[in-house]
């Protein structure tokens, strides 16, 4: 089976334009190594200092930690795990879950990877979760089967590829409710969020990161 994760990094300092191809041929030095652990895919994404990596891989108990070429960017936080560089996110939210390489792959085109960053407000964490528990197990891929989200304290950071689908294998959720607020998603989510300020003075929920790489195992996609 395959296994979906994502990690979260602090950077030392804002990765300007001048070193962030510096960065980056850092990562795929190592790519040998995760290769030989099991690594299928993984993303890797940047915004204002933080960094979060997205990654399948077929082996459960293979934890993720960077080079120390790579480590050395980035800040040491406090975490389940103890002092880390990368603190892996919990999983809250997965529109679909993949049984094999064959089935979740295949040789469908990836002509995307996003990934996301949000703020919740500490007061509607409990709230947010719930809600997207719920509808995770009444409406099993329901959109795409990859989207994902993770959390850690009040950030989290959604993942999916484009164009979207949805398996050919069905799963059934363990709730046989159907009390999620589908027609007003948007409106029931806006409160949960810390909103960004945006240039023009506005506010948005998200904000996308830069894709800064990705890579792959054997399929290579």
């Amino acid at each position: 089976m395959i296994n979906r994760r994502m990690y979260l990094s602090y950077l030392k300092q804002e990765l300007t334009t001048d070193k962030k191809s510096e960065f980056v041929a850092a990562i795929h030095r190592q790519e040998a190594v995760w290769r030989s652990s099991g690594l299928i895919t993984l993303s890797c994404f940047h915004l204002q200092g933080v960094v979060c990596v997205y990654l399948e891989s077929e082996r459960a108990d293979e934890g993720f930690s960077w080079s120390e070429e790579v480590a050395s960017w980035f800040h040491l936080s406090p975490s389940l795990q103890g002092l880390n560089n990368a603190i892996l996110m919990s999983d809250i939210f997965h529109d679909g879950v993949p049984f094999d390489r064959a089935s979740w792959r295949k040789d469908r085109a990836i002509e995307h990877r996003v990934g996301s960053l949000a703020r919740i407000r500490p007061e509607m964490l409990s709230s947010y979760v719930f809600y997207h528990y719920q509808l995770q197990e009444e409406y099993p891929e329901s959109f795409n089967k990859t989207y994902i989200i993770g959390l850690q304290d009040c950030l989290i950071f959604s993942y999916y590829e484009l164009p979207a689908v949805v398996s050919e294998i069905r799963l059934k959720g363990k709730l046989n409710t159907h009390f999620s607020p589908t027609d007003s998603w948007q409106e029931v989510m806006d409160p949960h969020f810390e909103a960004w300020p945006t240039p023009e003075g506005g506010f948005v929920p998200w904000l996308t990161m830069e894709h800064l790489c990705t890579l792959s195992g054997v399929p290579r996609g």
